[in-house]
């Protein structure tokens, strides 16, 4: 009976010392979100660049006598609203466990302002994938015929200044962290369609 109360004295302590060691540890701590805000710095705003032209849909007809129809394809093929939070000093800041939902800015404003899109987006430093913008059309291909679609798309691209404020725990001092806020939109397409005889 004595030893079995020593043990429970040894292991009732050794859970106190190894509970006031983690209280004690700088290296045991995470973040809680506090707040974000945007700003328009120097070579931030709003640009619109187009990728290039590429190949993203081919058909072959090869019926001798009868047309066929094809589609809808989604010639925006590979194409996503995408956005990242870059850090001025990544290594240093230790994420928040779990998801932090930010409000997140889409466009500006005409005085300059950022306007916000209706649902907030996750604060990532890694790049974080929105919806699909697709195009849908139906094609008509003529015997003996392929046909080759090219084209390009035109990108709004967004760049802001943001100061996000977390706080550490335990020890609870705010840590501030800025960089770039970086959106790129999908906003419209050009296309090329080329209807080709099949060669025998």
């Amino acid at each position: 009976m004595k030893n079995c109360k020593s043990f429970w004295t040894l292991m009732l302590m050794g859970i106190m010392v190894f509970l006031s060691s983690c209280s004690d540890d700088e290296d045991v701590f995470y973040y809680s979100f506090k707040n974000i805000t945007y700003s328009v710095g120097a070579g931030d705003g709003m640009t619109e660049y187009e990728s290039p032209w590429e190949e993203c849909y081919i058909l072959v007809n090869n019926s001798e006598t009868s047309e066929i129809k094809a589609g809808p394809s989604d010639i925006y093929l590979g194409y996503h609203d995408a956005y990242r939070f870059e850090c001025d000093n990544p290594e240093a800041f230790n994420p928040t466990v779990g998801y932090v939902h930010v409000p997140l800015p889409e466009a500006l404003s005409s005085g300059n302002q950022p306007v916000f899109d209706e649902k907030e987006g996750e604060y990532s430093m890694d790049e974080v994938e929105g919806n699909a913008y697709k195009e849908s059309k139906m094609y008509t291909i003529p015997p003996k015929t392929q046909l080759v679609v090219e084209r390009k798309v035109i990108v709004k691209k967004l760049v802001l200044t943001y100061t996000a404020t977390f706080q550490r725990y335990p020890a609870g001092r705010d840590h501030v962290v800025t960089g770039k806020f970086v959106r790129h939109t999908p906003t419209g397409i050009a296309l090329v369609e080329k209807y080709e005889p099949i060669k025998e």
